[in-house]
């Protein structure tokens, strides 16, 4: 199997591919057509919307330099046989810290599916990349800006859906450094999706995740979890060291 740009070439052993579902080829296509697209993150307060000229430099920029995401082609294809695939980059300006540098914080990858943070900074009009984050769970992506360890600089909160009916929630949290703040030991995903732990965010996952008021400017995560035993406790998460960890456990009536 090949896939092929006007820049580069792909080769893809097909014994490699493994169906969704058993009763479902595991491909049906002849071609598959990659649509990259560049776009405004709408609905975020406190952002700039990029010009049209910014948005393709920060495509062109990103597309070239940073870890893609997966792309998945399990859906049927036109007459021809050929399948179009949207392969998008969501991006927007933001200000993380008063009076510091516009951050350009974008999340790359096929909607609704897997993704990538990109992070960058626009610097004398030119766009720079600085870091790209594991890959998440991109199912009902939410994205946020929150300080959660009072060095009065925000960071980058993502929080999507997770589980067989989207029942449960991912939840995970990037400095401008591009450390992963919420990274767990044990790293919870679908085993379809192909990945290991080295290449994936380990985020704290739950049925309901809440912020706490600033407490000598750090925010603790309560969650909510089922144990063992179908009880639901929630569990407080708490940054020592750089990284939040589970610190308290009350039963939930």
């Amino acid at each position: 199997m090949g896939i092929e740009t006007d820049d580069w070439f792909f080769v893809h052993p097909t014994r490699f591919l493994r169906p969704v579902y058993p009763s479902r080829p595991t491909i049906a296509w002849k071609r598959l057509l990659l649509i990259p697209e560049v776009q405004n993150w709408e609905g975020l307060p406190g952002v700039r919307t990029l010009a049209p000229t910014e948005l393709e430099q920060i495509g062109r920029r990103v597309f070239r330099e940073t870890r893609s995401a997966p792309v998945f082609s399990h859906d049927e294809p036109d007459a021809n046989g050929t399948l179009k695939v949207e392969y998008l980059l969501s991006a927007i300006a933001v200000r993380l810290r008063a009076g510091g540098s516009e951050s350009i914080v974008g999340v790359l990858g096929r909607p609704g599916t897997t993704g990538r943070l990109v992070f960058g900074e626009l610097r004398r009009g030119e766009y720079q990349v600085l870091w790209d984050s594991p890959l998440f769970n991109a199912l009902r992506l939410q994205l946020g800006f929150e300080d959660v360890d009072g060095d009065a600089t925000k960071e980058i909160v993502i929080q999507s859906a997770y589980g067989l009916n989207g029942d449960a929630s991912m939840l995970a949290i990037f400095d401008v450094k591009g450390r992963e703040l919420t990274r767990q030991l044990y790293c919870e995903f679908d085993p379809l999706w192909g990945y290991d732990a080295t290449g994936l965010t380990c985020s704290i996952v739950g049925y309901a995740h809440t912020l706490t008021d600033p407490v000598e400017g750090h925010r603790d995560v309560l969650v909510r979890e089922r144990d063992a035993d179908g009880g639901v406790n929630v569990h407080r998460y708490a940054i020592r060291n750089r990284r939040y960890v589970d610190i308290e456990k009350t039963p939930q009536r």
